[in-house]
């Protein structure tokens, strides 16, 4: 996330899988996805990377009671 400014939607998607679906941590994983949704002003080169990001997170943001079931 640092490395691109915060504007790599991929990044943000990528941490909320790999650390905060792993850890469990629902907060942390919607406000993750959240932050990756609202990833405007992002130098042309990340353009794709951050639509195809953008989509995964809206993807699992929609998956986000079956990814953390009630307990």
């Amino acid at each position: 996330v640092a490395i691109a400014n915060g504007k790599s939607a991929f990044a943000y998607v990528s941490m909320a899988e790999n650390v905060a679906l792993r850890a469990g941590n629902r907060g942390e994983f919607e406000r993750l996805l959240r932050a990756a949704l609202a990833i405007e002003g992002a130098p042309q080169a990340l353009t794709l990377a951050n639509l195809v990001a953008r989509k995964r997170a809206a993807l699992l943001l929609g998956r986000v009671d079956q990814l953390f079931p009630a307990r």
